[in-house]
């Protein structure tokens, strides 16, 4: 019998830690979904020092995904170290299935680290919504583990009552507005022209509107008064602006996280 697909392993030969803080964690996040995009990628985690993929591809498609996944993050992050050969375990049946993809998410859980609270280097955030260039992994998961739902991935980043939560810019840091921002398209900087975050930029002034000052609203996204001014003229998809109100409404009740800062033994 054929397997489902493979459960997908790897570390750096010197077992860094791959993507320590979210600047990093997004970036990790948006090289894996572009190198992975040819592929049926059904789940990616980075733990502190490793990393999981979960896929539906054949054996030779999930050798080649791996590869092409090792090159992007080299290339990307730049670590001290090329990775080790990847560990590619097929996978036997549906309940395997399912069961390996909720493993690969609840990698936190597993291995207790804080230094990803939103999830960022995975791809739950696309699969709630609340992240737009590996949104095309949710259709995946829907096809091949349509008993897999809203309410079996919220609590898996720490938010079962995400849709319910208000949206309280008074309340909210203002550091969560601009990393819910680059949070929605794994970005980098706000003040960049790419297309997608030029958008977010101005879901974000959108869903401002009334609540922040145009002043405020520039401080707290770092751009100037006439860009949000701009902004407020800039057309926005459905979906981007989803992204970023579920980000804010994610970190409405949830501490924006320290910097990771690693611990000798």
């Amino acid at each position: 019998m054929q397997p489902l697909g493979f459960h997908i392993t790897m570390r750096l030969r010197c077992s860094a830690v791959l993507a320590a803080e979210a600047t990093a964690q997004r970036r990790l996040a948006l090289a894996l979904l572009k190198a992975a995009r040819p592929f049926e990628l059904l789940a990616f985690r980075a733990a502190d020092d490793h990393l999981h993929l979960l896929t539906s591809a054949s054996r030779e498609d999930a050798g080649e995904l791996a590869r092409r996944v090792q090159i992007a993050l080299v290339n990307t992050l730049r670590p001290p170290s090329g990775f080790q050969p990847a560990w590619l375990e097929p996978v036997v049946d549906g309940r395997h299935l399912r069961r390996a993809f909720l493993y690969v998410l609840r990698q936190d859980q597993r291995h207790g680290f804080a230094h990803d609270p939103f999830a960022e280097a995975s791809n739950l955030p696309d699969l709630l919504g609340l992240r737009v260039p590996g949104i095309w992994t949710a259709a995946l998961v829907r096809r091949r583990l349509p008993r897999v739902g809203r309410p079996d991935l919220l609590p898996l980043i720490g938010a079962p009552d995400l849709d319910e939560r208000e949206l309280d810019f008074a309340a909210l840091a203002e550091a969560s507005l601009a990393q819910a921002t680059l949070a929605a398209t794994a970005g980098a900087d706000l003040r960049s022209r790419d297309p997608l975050q030029v958008q977010a930029g101005a879901a974000a002034v959108r869903l401002a509107e009334g609540k922040l000052g145009t002043a405020a609203l520039a401080a707290a996204l770092g751009i100037t008064a006439r860009t949000v001014q701009r902004l407020r003229e800039q057309p926005v998809e459905p979906r981007v602006l989803k992204a970023v109100e579920g980000q804010l409404r994610l970190r409405a009740e949830s501490p924006e996280p320290a910097a990771f800062e690693a611990v000798d033994d």
